[in-house]
């Protein structure tokens, strides 16, 4: 099966984050997995002059969405009050897909190209242009 990762790295957020999402997800098949980014550029800023950060948490696989509100984390899964919703109804997950499609096909959201290594397949990433 192929994954698709929209994730944020800790670069990108300019200090935002505490652990980069990037690297939580190394160990997928670099041949079977993409990985998409918004880019800096492409973000408003706060008045602290903060980018704005990806923070939507959806994942949808096959058929199925899931869609809340918990990172990735172990406090989310572990600690933290959290809440979601599973998405069956097949036109609604069609939505979900198209919307992702669409912020790629305007260049919001970007490729990561996977550079190859020993240490981890998906550990070090460079923009494509």
């Amino acid at each position: 099966m192929d994954v698709t990762l929209i994730l944020e790295s800790e670069d990108e957020s300019e200090g935002q984050l505490s652990l980069d999402a990037v690297s939580a997800f190394a160990r997928l098949p670099i041949d079977r997995t993409h990985v998409y980014f918004w880019p800096l550029e492409s973000r408003e800023r706060n008045q602290a002059g903060k980018p704005g950060k990806l923070h939507a948490k959806c994942a949808i696989i096959v058929d199925t969405a899931v869609i809340g509100s918990a990172n990735m984390t172990d406090d989310a899964f572990n600690r933290n009050i959290e809440m979601g919703v599973i998405v069956r109804e097949q036109s609604t997950v069609a939505d979900l897909v198209e919307h992702f499609d669409e912020l790629v096909r305007r260049r919001i959201l970007v490729s990561y190209m996977p550079v190859r290594n020993e240490s981890s397949a998906l550990a070090r990433l460079h923009k494509t242009g």
